[in-house]
């Protein structure tokens, strides 16, 4: 085998020692590149989970694809868990302490509460519902309406009113007896104007009825003992008023004897009115009556009432073919009551005017006058029973013809209503339906 000489032998050592050399140094390079590009690129890794992550939280997307995100937002969220949990239950604890206390005060209240839902069931009753009612109270709520209510009438009403609802109604029914229960009604709309349910007011008013009908029976017995020796002397003062024998002074005593006792007989007579027609099971004399024909009796009636205090009193507008079903006594007498107040509580050389007009499927009949007029304040307690204005004109009387004529409207289905203008007019407008139910 063949050896290198010794310069040769140098050379080539010198030339292995450096291969080896830049093979270490070429192959730690390509190490430090390498580890380099790892590092470049886990941190692009690592800053991509971090972006990922963060554009989750901002947009609560917990589905992304980032393990580590999920991790890092389930936590934030266990976190924000805890505090809405603990928020909630002090909140729900405030919402119980809130409901028991309403329940207490409702418990209070005299008046029976009861909420209707719109599947016509009962949301919540309190004490005094469940004492009218005359049911054990239950804690299973809602609750159907057949299982509070016995009374096949008031059962029927509450199923009705959640079948067709309506905005308010009012009502009165007997139940369990002698009880009268009175009611009243107002639907919960929601947002758009659906029906949500109902509020309902039950207010016992057996003992109110019972006082009522001891006060009628009161008023009407002493009315028949009073109209009596009321009758006697009214025709005794009309005997002394033939006689010529009495003086000047002794006139003027009869003629004030005999206004008064005019005046006690017309009251009693509208007491006795007022009190059939407060009767529960009174009923019309109903018949078909011709508009035109009972003003123009009145125009007769009351015309030297009319002529004596220097008013002129005459028919305005009236179509020939006005028909009323009503009553006419008491018609009359309400119609006359108005044309009485007009004549009597205006000046000389005024104005009263009787007629009347058709609305629809309404009749109204109207009593004007161009007087005295009333003060705007008095208007809303004009038709009060024994309410007299503080016009010095209206002192006299009883304050009961303005309240009889509205009972008589009542009792016909209808209303009365009046404008006025202090110092130039007075319009009463009787509105009546043409038919009776």
């Amino acid at each position: 085998m063949l050896k290198p000489s010794g310069a040769l032998g140098i050379d080539l050592k010198r030339l292995m020692t450096d291969s080896v050399l830049h093979y270490f140094l070429g192959f730690f390079l390509m190490l430090v590149i390498g580890i380099s590009i790892f590092l470049y690129r886990s941190y692009e890794r690592f800053e991509g989970e971090i972006l990922r992550f963060m554009a989750s939280v901002k947009r609560f997307k917990v589905y992304e694809r980032s393990y580590f995100g999920r991790f890092i937002f389930g936590t934030v969220l266990l976190k924000d868990l805890e505090r809405i949990s603990g928020t909630m239950a002090s909140d729900a604890l405030a919402i119980n302490s809130q409901q028991r206390q309403m329940t207490q005060i409702l418990d209070q209240i005299e008046e029976g509460i009861l909420l209707l839902d719109y599947q016509g069931r009962f949301k919540y009753l309190n004490s005094a519902a469940y004492r009218i009612l005359g049911v054990s109270p239950t804690s299973l709520l809602p609750v159907a309406i057949s299982e509070c209510v016995r009374d096949l009438k008031l059962r029927e009403f509450f199923v009705q009113f959640a079948r067709s609802p309506e905005t308010f109604q009012e009502s009165e029914f007997s139940i369990q007896g002698d009880v009268k229960v009175a009611l009243r009604i107002s639907s919960v709309l929601g947002d758009l104007g659906d029906f949500e349910g109902a509020i309902v007011l039950l207010n016992d008013v057996s003992r109110i009825r019972l006082l009522e009908k001891h006060r009628r029976e009161f008023v009407s017995n002493v009315s028949h003992e009073m109209k009596t020796p009321l009758t006697l002397i009214k025709g005794s003062v009309e005997t002394l008023e033939e006689d010529e024998g009495f003086s000047e002074r002794q006139r003027y005593l009869i003629s004030l004897i005999k206004h008064n006792s005019d005046n006690l007989v017309e009251s009693i007579e509208a007491l006795l009115i007022l009190s059939r027609l407060d009767e529960s099971g009174f009923h019309l004399p109903l018949e078909f009556l011709r508009i035109k024909e009972q003003l123009k009796k009145l125009v007769v009636e009351f015309s030297a009432r009319a002529e004596k205090k220097n008013v002129q009193l005459r028919l305005a507008e009236c179509p020939e073919d006005l028909l009323l079903e009503g009553s006419g006594p008491l018609l009359a007498k309400a119609l006359g009551n108005l044309i009485d107040n007009a004549i009597k509580h205006n000046e000389a050389n005024t104005l009263v005017e009787i007629g009347a007009r058709r609305l629809k499927e309404q009749i109204q009949i109207f009593v004007r006058d161009n007087g005295r007029g009333l003060p705007e304040e008095e208007l809303p307690r004009i038709f009060e029973r024994f309410y007299r204005p503080k016009s010095q004109s209206f002192h006299e009387g009883s304050g009961l013809g303005l309240s009889l004529v509205k009972n008589i409207a009542k009792a016909h289905k209808g209303d009365v209503t009046v404008s006025s203008r202090l110092g130039e007019s007075s319009e009463f407008v009787l509105t009546l339906p043409s038919r009776a139910n």
